[in-house]
């Protein structure tokens, strides 16, 4: 009994420095009141510790009324003072310290007071793991707050660190696949797409897709910009197919809410078209012949999988059924005069710059199917909707004032041939050509090269071959000659042992 009664009085004890050392800390942060006329300074002092023991957020509601950066840092102050004693408090604590901390540290941001808002995120956190330990679900926002911080710093791996911390508490407090963590994906695709870490930020993409899917209603209108967002990541990293599947999926919900020609079809049939342009300019036709970058299974067969059938086979896994080498030509042609229709029906919804930016889009898109012609009236309408804009000698010769390439694969080192396997570095081509009102190259010729001579014919055909828009002058294409073009190389390869073709000459 002597030992149970010594428990309960020294818990009594504890929860009164508790309750005192909580009235100190609130009395500190409040400011001074001046006791009303006819009541003395110990009776106003009184009163008003009745109503701050009474009401445990009176310090917060003061705390909620400050406004500007200086005063925020009294907050400041307070948050050391309580991580110095050790004190501990409960739930209120987020009310009382952690959102004036982080209204604090937003405005310092804005003031662009970089370091001060991360102290103040940072002491967030550490009464926030005072408080609640290290998976608080309430560390997110603070740590979204400081990876934002550090990606606008350019510090994407500081980033990461706080990003991938977020993640992981909301994994634990409300599962792998939650869609609290979108946020938190977005950010991570940001820094992954700085650091150049394609292959994370397509894992990241293919996630919040995954999530999206989970939690929404994918045949509504509400899904369709996820649709979008993720069709667009798969073409931009040559997965054409599904590319294409995705933004069909994304037409097909639309045409059951939308009337035909409605302009939110746009996007979507934009999309689809920059598919096509992709594979136009990658050189990967529609007929799925091998002609990409990336090694497939198909490149080099061998002697079991010769025969036609078999062969068939692993064509219809690589690139999917067997189309006409032209279908994707009409499609995309298809797709781009739709989109110029749903225009011209509706031109109340689009600016000069949006029907000029269509246009330019299916001119282009001829130029590369090497329809010039058709190509050259699309320009024209252009030039025709942007000569009586106020600005429209800079956007006329932001489109149209020098040639723009559309086609182009700077060559790759040779990797076979005769002479010997060495290593070099500081190879380079220097070649000048034109380029006529057709968009074809022309009158190439080599001004300076120290290459093996496999690298120079390789360069020579990657110049013919390229496709550009040609330079237009009061709306008429023109020649434009004397255009340069330089590619420096660096690597290993096979050289030849005569560095340079007869046809060119060394400056």
């Amino acid at each position: 009994m002597i030992i149970r009664y010594s428990y309960r009085s020294a818990a009594i004890s504890l929860m009164f420095v508790i309750a005192f050392s909580t009235l100190q800390i609130a009395r500190s942060a409040a400011p001074d009141k001046q006791p009303k006329e006819g009541q003395s300074e110990a009776a106003g002092d009184l009163s008003s510790n009745t109503a701050n023991l009474e009401n445990e957020s009176a310090v917060a509601g003061e705390f909620q009324t400050l406004g500007a950066s200086d005063e925020y840092s009294d907050v400041m102050g307070l948050a050391y003072d309580i991580l110095a004693k050790g004190a501990e408090y409960g739930a209120e604590t987020r009310e009382l310290l952690v959102e004036p901390l982080m209204k604090h540290a937003t405005v310092r941001k804005q003031a662009g007071e970089i370091l001060q808002a991360e102290r103040a995120g940072d002491l967030a956190i550490e009464l926030i793991e005072r408080n609640g330990g290290v998976f608080d679900p309430a560390l997110v926002e603070p740590l979204v707050f400081l990876a934002q911080l550090h990606q606008d710093g350019g510090d994407h791996p500081a980033a990461m660190e706080r990003l991938n911390r977020a993640q992981h508490i909301l994994h634990r407090t409300d599962g792998v696949m939650t869609g609290l963590q979108l946020p938190i994906l977005d950010q991570m695709k940001i820094s992954f797409a700085a650091m150049g870490q394609d292959e994370e930020a397509g894992m990241i993409t293919d996630l919040t897709y995954a999530i999206n899917v989970r939690h929404l209603d994918i045949n509504s209108l509400e899904f369709v910009p996820f649709i979008l967002g993720q069709a667009e990541f798969k073409s931009r990293t040559w997965q054409f197919r599904a590319a294409r599947k995705l933004y069909s999926d994304a037409l097909a919900i639309l045409e059951r809410f939308l009337p035909k020609n409605d302009p939110g079809f746009v996007d979507a049939l934009n999309g689809f078209a920059s598919v096509r342009y992709r594979e136009q300019s990658r050189g990967v036709p529609s007929s799925r012949l091998i002609v990409r970058s990336p090694a497939t299974t198909i490149q080099a067969p061998n002697k079991e999988i010769r025969k036609t059938h078999q062969i068939g086979k692993i064509l219809a896994r690589e690139w999917g059924p067997k189309t006409s080498p032209y279908s994707g030509r009409k499609e995309g042609t298809r797709t781009l005069q739709t989109v110029i229709d749903i225009i011209e029906e509706h031109p109340e919804r689009f600016s000069t710059g949006q029907r000029a930016e269509a246009y330019i889009r299916l001119g282009d898109w001829y130029m590369l199917i090497r329809k010039p012609r058709l190509a050259d009236g699309a320009y024209r309408k252009v030039w025709q909707l942007l000569a009586d804009e106020e600005d429209a000698p800079k956007l006329l010769a932001g489109y149209f004032g020098q040639p723009k390439s559309l086609k182009y694969f700077k060559p790759s080192l040779p990797q076979s041939g005769p002479g010997s396997y060495e290593n070099y570095d500081d190879r380079y081509v220097a070649v000048t050509y034109s380029v006529n009102e057709n968009g074809a190259v022309r009158n190439l010729k080599f001004v300076e090269s120290n290459s093996p001579s496999a690298m120079n014919v390789r360069m020579r055909d990657a110049v013919k071959q390229a496709i550009y828009r040609p330079r237009y002058v009061d709306a008429i294409a023109v020649v434009t000659d004397d255009l340069t073009l330089r590619e420096e190389f660096s690597g290993t390869a096979y050289i030849e042992y005569s560095l340079y073709p007869p046809s060119v000459r060394k400056e």
